[in-house]
């Protein structure tokens, strides 16, 4: 398939910082590969010079395997990782230069990290046993080394805001201590971490040196604190920002597209680039998509971000889409088998079911089977 006329100009302009806004369906992933392999086949920049920064490790393969497919051998040394697994390789190589820090360390998910809140005690008394409140919190105040004016979290319910500030530093201290004595690191010190090493100039230059082209995808879920790190590496380079700014899901974990956009706008003053044709959905449900938006955010929100609106490769209209309303899951689950039932084997296993919580999929589930 060739590539439309706003796709090619990603591909290549390689004069000026860009910042593309790229709504699902419209071959993102297609054209950043396309516009690696232009970068390589003009001689502009080796693939170790390339540095593509997306946010999920999902998303990353799949960049990793389309610029391989299309750029071949030459693809191989291009750099790909997620914004935490470029800074846990910055962490890896720098405290190697330094002998007296350990880099052995481990990382702790999630789940390992939410094992250490419950053992502390300083979270015993905390009210209404929210781990993840605490942990959320926690994440919090180590980004505001980075940023002291970070804008502010989900905050949690009165009884246990009122804990955490009085008892908020001894439970930071507690949870660092621990870590500390595993020799290990959160997702969280990773960021910080980076940005740590970043902030001295010679170090900075030297991983800026690196790289003289920078993609960051799927910019909408990038926080301020990862720009900070990420952005740092910016000054000389041509830089690629893209993503969609509707697209973002993890707000509650600090992404926040209106700041990386006013920042990356007001220092680099970008070209920006829209992609409008969708070659994934029909028309009709662009539309719907569209109306969507404007109810959610407002139509001048809408406009600002997206000036056209986007239009369908294909020239069917598409069906019709169906509004059911049910009074139990038992019944929404009889009736979402039985419009299954009549889709040809082939296209059942294309079927996707949304819904809100594990526990809504979990008595579907029962219901359907």
């Amino acid at each position: 398939m060739e590539l439309n006329d706003q796709q090619q100009q990603v591909v290549s302009d390689l004069s000026q910082p860009i910042l593309l806004n790229a709504p699902a369906g419209t071959g993102k992933t297609r054209v950043l590969a396309c516009r690696v392999a232009h970068i390589l086949e003009t001689g502009a920049a080796e693939g170790s010079q390339i540095l593509c920064l997306t946010f999920t490790n999902r998303a990353c393969k799949e960049l990793k395997n389309r610029i391989i497919a299309t750029a071949r051998e030459k693809g191989l040394a291009v750099v790909v990782k997620t914004i935490h697994s470029f800074c846990y390789s910055l962490i890896k190589e720098e405290t190697k230069r330094q002998s007296d820090r350990y880099n052995d360390f481990l990382l702790y998910d999630d789940e390992d990290c939410r094992q250490i809140i419950d053992s502390l005690t300083a979270a015993a008394s905390a009210p209404g046993n929210d781990t993840q409140a605490l942990q959320n919190f926690i994440e919090f105040r180590k980004k505001q080394r980075v940023i002291p004016d970070l804008h502010d979290f989900t905050a949690p319910k009165e009884a246990l805001q009122a804990w955490l500030s009085d008892h908020g530093d001894a439970l930071v201290q507690q949870y660092d201590a621990v870590l500390a004595d595993n020799h290990a690191v959160d997702f969280t010190d990773l960021i910080t971490g980076a940005y740590d090493f970043l902030s001295d100039d010679a170090c900075c230059q030297r991983w800026r040196d690196r790289f003289r082209f920078i993609a960051v995808d799927e910019m909408q879920d990038t926080s301020e604190v990862e720009y900070a790190v990420i952005s740092r590496l910016f000054p000389g380079r041509n830089i690629l920002l893209c993503g969609d700014y509707f697209q973002t899901i993890y707000e509650w974990r600090g992404s926040y597209p209106e700041y990386i956009l006013e920042q990356f706008r007001k220092t680099y003053h970008p070209r920006e680039i829209t992609f409008t044709t969708n070659y994934r959905a029909t028309q009709l449900l662009l539309k719907a998509a569209e109306s969507c938006l404007n109810h959610l955010f407002g139509q001048v929100t809408v406009h600002h971000i997206y000036p056209q609106p986007g239009q369908a490769a294909a020239a069917v209209p598409g069906e019709p889409i169906v509004v059911h309303q049910a009074d139990t899951f038992l019944n929404e689950s009889r009736w979402i088998f039985q419009e299954l039932s009549q889709l040809p084997p082939e296209e059942r296993l294309k079927a996707c079911i949304l819904v809100r919580g594990n526990r809504q999929a979990q008595q579907l589930w029962t219901g359907i089977t």
